[in-house]
């Protein structure tokens, strides 16, 4: 159907409208964005795109310190706990009754390291120590007498001639120019051994701080041997 004149001139007025509508809202935007250069926009872009990328960085650095921190707490607590965080000093302290003197390491308050022992006789214990006790070699010397040294499980006595005893496995050997003797040994207490003497005499049995003492059998230069009861190196009747 043919349009009318009326409905064309309708047609016409609301394109008009339409068309100055368009014109207002680009001339409201240009207003708005009048006071920014085109290099202040830019700017603002080029900010805007740095600051995007640097704030996850600045996030991961502080991420990593937390992570070091935490880590540093956690190893200085488990070297609290284990009870190692402390220094080794050396020191020299004598005991209550003034008849000990250590020299050596100290750690924790407790012996530790190589040190030395002495009393006011002049006898002296080196050994290694560690938390306050007494780990791997140690030799014990009484003044004038004998030497005793012990490493690995075996234990070697030097007396004051020079003379040496050997021991393994509980048992000890040793040969002089006066005796030799095999069997148990110890400085006090009663163990059993058997000694025989330069001019061919000998004794096997028990022993009490370095005495025959108790069942035993002597065996004379002539004679038959001799089965009793000693006591304090004599037979008893």
């Amino acid at each position: 159907m043919a349009q009318t004149f009326k409905e064309k001139l309708a047609e016409l007025e609301a394109k008009r409208r339409f068309e100055q509508e368009e014109t207002l809202k680009i001339d409201s935007v240009t207003s708005d964005t009048s006071g920014f250069s085109e290099e202040s926009l830019i700017q603002n872009d080029v900010e805007a795109a740095v600051s995007t990328r640097t704030t996850p960085k600045i996030k991961i650095e502080k991420l990593t310190l937390a992570i070091f921190v935490s880590l540093f707490v956690i190893v200085t607590a488990q070297i609290y706990a284990l009870g190692d965080f402390s220094l080794m000093r050396q020191v020299s302290e004598k005991s209550l009754d003034q008849k000990f003197t250590y020299q050596g390491g100290m750690k924790n308050g407790r012996f530790s390291g190589d040190a030395t022992i002495t009393d006011s006789s002049g006898n002296a214990l080196k050994a290694q120590f560690k938390a306050g006790r007494m780990v791997g070699p140690l030799t014990y010397t009484k003044s004038n007498a004998y030497t005793v040294t012990e490493k690995d499980g075996k234990t070697t006595i030097t007396l004051a001639d020079k003379s040496v005893v050997h021991q393994a496995a509980g048992q000890y050997t040793f040969n002089g120019s006066i005796f030799t003797y095999e069997g148990a040994w110890r400085f006090a207490g009663i163990w059993q051994g058997k000694m025989h003497f330069a001019n061919g005499a000998s004794y096997e049995g028990a022993w009490k701080n370095g005495l025959p003492d108790g069942k035993g059998t002597y065996t004379p230069i002539v004679g038959m041997p001799i089965t009793g009861d000693f006591k304090m190196g004599e037979l008893e009747k």
